[in-house]
């Protein structure tokens, strides 16, 4: 039986690749669920701030991706989320 954490790990997975699909409403419930079990969970912030960005919702994706950084401050600086989340910080 998984645990919740990882099915909120698997539950963010899929958002991401939803989102890619452009099947916005599952992706929506996806990430819902990932953060509603863990809401500190970087990757997920990660993910739901490339959403924002793709529905137009700047100001909330920027807030979101700094959040993803603040969680990620101990990692290595070429962390791959880590990198992405700053790069894609810098677009906005």
């Amino acid at each position: 039986m998984q645990s919740n954490l990882g099915v909120a790990g698997m539950q963010v997975k899929l958002a991401d690749l939803y989102l890619q699909a452009r099947a916005t409403e599952k992706y929506r419930a996806q990430i819902e669920g990932a953060l509603k079990v863990f809401p500190a969970d970087a990757y997920a912030k990660l993910v739901q701030a490339k959403g924002q960005i793709a529905g137009g919702d700047m100001g909330p994706a920027r807030q979101t991706l700094e959040s993803a950084i603040d969680i990620w401050l101990q990692a290595d600086d070429d962390y791959i989320r880590l990198v992405e989340a700053k790069a894609l910080l810098a677009t906005l």
